[in-house]
């Protein structure tokens, strides 16, 4: 199935005449959308720091974590960590141990 996806998306990026790289696995295309379709990866380049900076202030809500090389941007994860989170790192900062227990209190 993914790679029924990554060859539809090749051929509409191919048809539509859209920029995209492709390593015969993946497509990668420059998009402001953090949502993108199976088999393709948006990106955007920015000019230094503090240009990111504000991207990224601009769009924490759509944010889930940020990766960086061996994690030199503030609160990031290292390559290859995102995926393996650590036992204080909660999916959008909700402890869920005490959520459910709050919720189960609020029921009592």
């Amino acid at each position: 199935k993914y790679f029924s996806n990554y060859e539809y998306n090749k051929a509409i990026f191919l048809v539509n005449g859209v920029q995209h790289y492709d390593n015969g696995f993946i497509l990668m295309q420059q998009a402001d959308s953090f949502g993108s379709p199976v088999a393709v990866i948006h990106y955007q380049t920015y000019t230094n720091t503090q240009a990111l900076e504000e991207i990224l202030k601009l769009n924490q809500e759509k944010i889930q974590c940020i990766v960086s090389d061996n994690a030199w941007f503030k609160e990031s994860y290292p390559l290859g960590h995102a995926q393996f989170p650590a036992i204080n790192d909660f999916a959008d900062g909700i402890d869920t141990i005490d959520f459910l227990i709050k919720l189960n209190e609020s029921k009592l």
